[in-house]
């Protein structure tokens, strides 16, 4: 808008001139006085300089304005070529620490790589103990097989009292022993599962390592990228300013021409007022003169022409200007735009940078972590390399433990056969039990089905009873009627005869009939007394049925537990080789516990020949229990053969089933079989069953036997306890 209404000042001031001009042409054809002609065109003349010495003035304020403005953008473009070179020395530096962390980076993989050699190391360190755990595990399976003989040398070592409390106090410090060894290997393994977790942290920050390595490195990439192209923009920005600065150069060459054009034309009016001053004075002085100034008249004419052609000009390269400083302000803007775009690119460049600095630094903070970890990595494993020479030393001083352990140990592995001949005895005797039992169920079975039969004779005999009784109410009434009409009938000798001896029929008929009645209320009444005791000896025999089966199956438990001890002392000959075997964490104090373990084995066993003496007794008092109450049974079956009549008259109160017991919630029974041991991994739908028979009062035996097909002994005394037995 500037470049317009300068624009406009000057077609103004041209139009002025040109007026002038037309003014001038007009009164020198009309032939207007020459005294008033000079001043006019002086005074025009004089505006038309003054307005433009007012233009020159605002072109050379501009002119000034372009400079400054040229002098700033070089300052500026100084600035950024500055901030360039600052920021392919920072590239320097940047390339520098990228290939200080790639080396870096190499350390950490060769640190890794050393880690897994050495985990390599301790992978095949666990499989060779694990070789000779099983190497361990076969010796002691050989050892088994000759635990037998074992047992006739604990049988000596048993009579010796003094020898059986040494062994009880060295069991008491093997087991003392055993649970430091248990703790040591519970700490040694939870050190194995931190140094896989260190080990594995380790790796995953070398992962983030490299990851944040090769991000910086794209990120230097794309930064050197972004400086080529703004080294690109600021060549082009280069070259626009010279451009401009060529231009501005033109501009001024023009501008100096106009000038002297100006001053040209300055001197030509001056020259023209001069002469117009002498053609004044000689008006004044003369008329005659009049021609002559005529023709002077006429060549300032053709001066004023060639002034109104060179002020033309002048016009047209004061337009010619006018364009080219607009083409310049315009190339100042697109370059002031262009700028502020590096300006702002230079800033993203320099966060950027900042951002990459702080990542730099927080790599090199990742770095010394990672290098602390090391260190502390390092110390661990020199540790660990120093527990292993340790277990190494002790592995082999049990070695030699074992050796002496083997040769006490033959004895007892003797000990461990008689034991095992003993159990299969035991189990024999069971298996006798269970057959005694079973033909005792059997006779039961058969008293009960006796039971049912005179339990049916009972009932016909009452039938029978009922027939006799009614008959003989009928006799009764007969008579007392034959009595009535024998006293109506007194006067009548023949009706009276007659009715005489059909009374002496009568009451013999009826005495026979009391007799009957009266022998028939006795064998009721033995029968009543005798079904009473059947029921209570029933009752008896279950309730000893159940406890010989309860026996049975405790004796059972306790041969299994009685086995499984064994076998557990046998396996506990050698416990700290197997136990440095396989966590390779015992200390030294360990070469002291095979004949610890050795003296723990002989107390077991001879615990075990007591315990399997004491069932010995308990399944001959049970073989004899079963013996007696067959032949209980049998005698009881006899007795219900030898009276039959005696069993018809049972009351048909007595039932065939197995005594029960009282009825119960359901819900109180599940909250029970809840606390019950030995259900925690049963069935439900078995759990379900039992809790519907108990609660229906049946026996807890025949209950889990209902339920399970089996009897678990612990379930079972807890049923006991809670709800009774039979």
């Amino acid at each position: 808008m500037v470049f317009f209404g300068r624009f406009a000042r000057s077609v103004a001031i041209l139009g002025l001139i040109f007026t002038a001009s037309a003014g001038w042409s007009q009164q020198a054809a009309t032939d207007i006085t020459v005294e008033e002609q000079p001043s006019e065109t002086a005074a025009s003349l004089r505006k038309v300089l003054a307005l433009l010495e007012d233009e020159i003035a605002r072109a050379r304020s501009d002119r000034d304005g372009l400079s400054a403005q040229i002098s700033s953008a070089k300052e500026e473009l100084a600035v950024i070529s500055d901030e360039i070179t600052k920021m392919g020395r920072q590239r320097s530096a940047d390339t520098a620490r990228l290939a200080e962390l790639a080396e870096v980076r190499r350390d950490l993989e060769a640190q890794i790589e050393s880690h897994e050699r050495q985990l390599a190391e301790r992978t095949t360190a666990l499989e060779d103990i694990e070789t000779r755990l099983q190497a361990g595990s076969e010796e002691m399976t050989e050892l088994d097989t000759r635990l037998a003989g074992a047992a006739l040398e604990m049988e000596r070592y048993e009579t010796t009292k003094d020898e059986a409390e040494a062994l009880e106090a060295t069991l008491a410090s093997g087991q003392v022993r055993f649970a430091e060894l248990e703790a040591e290997i519970a700490a040694l393994a939870e050190k194995k599962v931190e140094t896989d977790e260190e080990l594995h942290i380790s790796e995953q920050a070398l992962v983030a390592a490299e990851a944040e390595l090769e991000r910086l490195s794209s990120e230097a990439e794309a930064k050197v990228a972004s400086l080529s192209s703004v080294g690109t923009e600021m060549e082009t920005h280069r070259a626009d300013l010279a451009s401009a600065q060529e231009e501005l150069v033109r501009s001024r060459e023009e501008m100096a021409a106009i000038a002297k054009v100006r001053e040209s034309a300055k001197a030509e009016l001056d020259a023209m007022l001069a002469q117009q001053t002498a053609a004044e004075a000689a008006a004044a002085t003369a008329k005659a003169e009049e021609q002559d100034i005529g023709s002077r008249l006429q060549g300032m004419r053709g001066e004023m022409t060639s002034v109104q052609a060179s002020i033309s000009v002048a016009r047209e390269r004061l337009a010619q200007s006018t364009a080219q400083v607009e083409e310049i302000e315009a190339t100042k803007r697109a370059a002031e735009a262009e700028l502020g775009s590096a300006r702002g690119k230079l800033a993203e460049l320099q966060a950027e940078l900042a951002s990459a600095q702080q990542l730099k630094q927080e790599i090199a903070t990742s770095v010394e972590t990672l290098e602390e970890e090391r260190a502390r990595l390092t110390a661990e494993e020199d540790g660990m390399r120093e527990r292993r020479e340790r277990v190494a030393t002790e592995l082999d001083e049990l070695a030699v433990t074992k050796a002496d352990a083997e040769n006490e140990t033959e004895a007892a592995i003797a000990g461990r056969e008689r034991l095992v001949a003993e159990l299969d005895e035991l189990a024999a005797a069971r298996a006798s039990a269970e057959s005694a039992v079973e033909a005792a169920i059997a006779q039961r079975e058969q008293i009960l089905s006796s039971v049912a039969e005179a339990e049916q004779n009972v009932t016909k005999t009452q039938s029978l009873l009922d027939t006799l009784k009614a008959e003989a109410d009928g006799y009764r009434a007969e008579i007392t009627e034959l009595a009535a009409v024998a006293e109506d009938r007194s006067q009548h000798a023949a009706a009276a005869s007659a009715a005489a001896e059909e009374l002496e029929t009568l009451e013999t008929r009826k005495a026979e009939l009391e007799t009957v009645l009266l022998e028939l209320e006795d064998t009721i009444a033995a029968g009543h007394d005798e079904i009473e005791r059947v029921k209570e000896e029933v009752a008896s025999l279950s309730n000893e049925r159940d406890s010989v089966a309860a026996e049975v199956i405790d004796l059972e438990a306790r041969r299994a537990e009685a086995a499984a001890a064994a076998l557990a002392a046998a396996e506990a000959l050698t416990p700290n080789a197997a136990t440095g075997a396989t966590t390779a964490g015992v200390s030294t104090t360990g070469t002291a516990t095979a004949p610890g373990g050795v003296s723990a084995y002989r107390a077991e066993m001879s615990e075990l020949a007591s315990e399997l003496e004491l069932l010995r007794q308990q399944a001959d008092e049970a073989t004899a229990r079963l013996g007696l109450i067959t032949e209980q049974l049998e005698e009881g079956g006899a007795t219900r053969e030898a009276v039959p009549e005696q069993a018809a008259a049972v009351a048909l109160s007595v039932e065939p089933a197995a005594p029960r017991l009282a009825t119960r919630p359901i819900t109180d029974v599940h909250a029970m079989l809840r606390r019950a041991p030995g259900l925690g991994e049963a069935d439900p739908a078995k759990v379900d069953q039992l809790a519907i028979e108990i609660a229906n009062g049946m026996c807890p035996t025949d209950a889990l036997r209902a339920s399970f097909g089996s009897i678990n002994r612990q379930t079972l005394v807890f049923l006991m306890k809670s709800v009774g037995a039979c």
